[in-house]
């Protein structure tokens, strides 16, 4: 399955092969090791074959279990059922939640926030307590390492939520203010993402608003 989504081959012999796969997956789902279920998932999801009786019983499994799941493993989940159009909310929750404990003791990366974000946003959920303040902090301290297309996701993914963060917005501001590099990579929908946030970070009131109009200046005037 894994090879079939890496290929995206969408043929529809191979379609009927994932079928085969998940149902023979179904009864066997207690065997997975935790990297074998999160691959699984994610090939379906990428293959645009949303296996709502695979996905189901996934999710039991899951969340019986998230404290095998490492953070990468719990970021490619979120957008493996977002993207599979599976929102059973509060199990997507729970993994927001084990993600953001396990900030303190394991490294991440930026496309694995990226994919976190990006899917609590798209399916419009709000984990409780300090899971996004958590999430952002761990962003700002390797924001050199973000490429434009995951900052731009990020950021509008925090303010899609309805998250106000002011000392992400202020460290992306000054990160694009400053980076020639990532305004280099700006690109339509990129600058339409970050300008979109900021905006309604701005409307949320943030304090980042100085910093956020000296980047908005700088995006724009890379894109005359």
């Amino acid at each position: 399955a894994w090879a079939y989504g890496t290929m995206q081959m969408h043929d529809p012999q191979v379609m009927c092969v994932l079928e085969i796969i998940g149902a023979l997956a179904l009864p066997n789902l207690g065997f997975f090791k935790p990297l074998e279920l999160t691959n699984l998932l994610w090939s379906f999801a990428k293959m645009q074959v949303p296996n709502a009786r695979l996905f189901q019983a996934s999710c039991q499994q899951i969340s019986s279990g998230l404290a095998s799941f490492s953070p990468s493993n719990l970021s490619t989940i979120i957008w493996a059922f977002v993207t599979a159009g599976h929102v059973f909310s509060n199990m997507l929750n729970q993994v927001a939640k084990e993600f953001a404990n396990r900030l303190a003791f394991f490294q991440v990366n930026p496309v694995e926030v990226a994919n976190l974000m990006w899917g609590l946003a798209t399916a419009k959920l709000h984990p409780k307590g300090q899971v996004l303040h958590e999430v952002g902090c761990r962003a700002i301290a390797m924001l050199p390492e973000f490429k434009l297309q995951e900052l731009s996701i990020t950021a509008w993914a925090f303010s899609r939520i309805g998250s106000l963060h002011d000392e992400f917005f202020v460290a992306v501001a000054d990160r694009l203010s400053s980076s020639r590099v990532l305004r280099g990579q700006i690109h339509p929908q990129g600058i339409a993402n970050i300008l979109w946030a900021f905006e309604r970070q701005n409307a949320m009131g943030s304090t980042a608003v100085p910093q956020i109009m000296l980047a908005v200046n700088q995006l724009i005037s890379t894109c005359l």
